[in-house]
């Protein structure tokens, strides 16, 4: 049982994808300065503007592609008084991919202001973001054993990507006419700890009635505070070695850069369009830098663990999991291999935005988001009602992905008294019902600004339109 509990732990271990997590309800509130991280020709009708660290500006987010804890527990169909645990009915639900996303993001300090046509900011963030993948046919292996129906695929995408960093970053906008703003921001990237899986495969053949598994791994790691040294996970030690004294220096190592851009178009008085490519960059690892792969990649193995269900084992499932040790045992005999550095990308964020004012203190956003990421390519569409007053705007909506359609959202903003507070949060249900048991993500962002000056957005009066002005 003890390679088990390694497994699982070196599992746990390589689950911890990058990507800036500010909400996307902030891209239409020009009424904050963070608006601008997510599009830079955004500057800020507030003008000069301070963050401090005391009061960080501050986003947190937990979302799966689409499932939620009423998938996996529920009230028992003949039992009404009492849950059940339908890890099969969990696995008939899932899509073929699958995926738990965390990412935060705190800005430690920020200023930025206002000279004539011209906007400039700096910014010092501090980022974490992760995304794991599970594939349904993993889950179906572990509930069917040889009987699952996945065509002996058991897991073939990259099982998970993290990274925490560290992002001082100057941005420019400039007012080119009375209708096109453009902007752009450049930051470094200081790197703290990533892990990038390249690989993950694992697949079941069957040869004449003989199951045999074959495996590839291969995870890159690296962190500014100590590194992993293993001949084999298995049979051998795992050593961990510290230099947390270093840390500092060793995250200087690990450096890169990233860019953002972005524009704004007035079309008239009352509709606006705007288009951002933000976090187009990288980061070169260097400190501790550690391969963690397969001693003997896509080989083979006998099979001797679960030849049907789970629910059959009953008793034998003590020598089942010992068997199924010692498969893992040779199936990921993994080992580590210094590396002098390797890169990884910053998933990269799309933006087009539209804008109606078609009131004056109503405005009416779409919004469309897509992230390109390591493996995977995410799609959003978010539809907004914004209401911009002198000291108080909010904006409510709902944003629509692939996996889910109700993903409701709000954010308020109050002006005033020189500072500038904020608050927002959106949440995403598996099924359409606002219940807490089919939430399957929520978001929640915050932040406090000292205020020096203010500038109008929509410089010019608004055109009248018949029945509504």
């Amino acid at each position: 049982m003890n390679k088990l509990k390694s497994f699982f732990l070196i599992a746990v271990l390589s689950m911890a994808v990058t990507s800036r997590s500010q909400s996307d309800i902030m891209y239409f509130m020009n009424e904050t300065p963070q608006s601008s991280f997510i599009n830079p020709a955004f500057g800020t009708k507030l003008g000069t503007y301070i963050s401090l660290p005391v009061l960080p500006n501050l986003s947190f987010d937990f979302h799966t592609s689409g499932f939620s804890y009423h998938d996996i527990i529920h009230k028992h169909p003949l039992y009404q008084d009492s849950l059940q645990l339908d890890i099969q009915g969990f696995h008939g639900k899932l899509r073929k991919r699958n995926s738990f996303n965390f990412s935060s993001d705190i800005n430690l300090l920020g200023f930025g202001f206002n000279a004539g046509k011209n906007h400039f900011s700096f910014d010092l963030t501090l980022t974490i973001d992760a995304r794991i993948g599970l594939e349904k046919s993993l889950l179906g292996f572990i509930i069917y054993g040889t009987d699952s129906e996945d065509n002996g695929i058991i897991y073939n995408e990259p099982l998970a990507d993290a990274s925490v960093y560290l992002s001082p970053s100057v941005s420019f906008a400039r007012q080119i006419t009375n209708k096109l703003t453009i902007g752009a921001r450049v930051g470094l990237l200081f790197g703290i700890a990533d892990i990038t899986a390249k690989d993950m495969d694992i697949s079941m053949t069957n040869q004449n009635g003989n199951i045999m598994l074959r495996s590839n791994i291969d995870i890159l790691f690296s962190t500014a505070f100590g590194g992993l040294q293993s001949n084999s996970f298995f049979n051998d030690k795992i050593n961990w070695y510290d230099n947390a004294s270093s840390s500092l220096n060793n995250a200087l190592k690990n450096r890169g850069g990233v860019i953002d851009l972005g524009a704004r178009y007035k079309i008239n008085e009352s509709m606006e369009v705007s288009a951002a490519v933000a976090d187009i960059g990288f980061i070169k690892w260097r400190s501790n830098a550690t391969r963690i792969h397969s001693r003997n990649p896509n080989q083979t193995i006998d099979f001797y663990g679960l030849k049907s269900t789970l629910d059959s084992l009953s008793n034998d499932l003590d020598d089942y999991l010992e068997r199924l040790g010692d498969t893992l045992n040779s199936l990921f005999d993994l080992k580590t291999t210094n590396l002098g550095s390797y890169t990884s990308r910053i998933p990269t964020k799309f933006y087009l935005g539209y804008t109606w004012h078609f009131a004056p203190t109503s405005y009416l956003h779409a919004l469309y988001k897509g992230v390109w990421g390591n493996g995977y390519l995410d799609n959003y569409l978010s539809l907004l009602y914004g209401f911009h007053w002198k000291c108080l705007a909010g904006s409510v909506g709902n944003t629509f992905t692939l996996h889910t359609l109700l993903n409701p959202s709000f954010m308020v903003s109050i002006t005033g008294a020189g500072m500038n507070l904020y608050l927002g949060s959106s949440f995403s249900f598996s099924n359409p019902v606002l219940n807490v048991a089919d939430m399957s993500g929520f978001k929640i962002f915050m932040g406090f600004n000292i205020l020096i000056g203010r500038k109008p957005y929509w410089e010019h009066k608004l055109i009248p339109l018949p029945g509504i002005l």
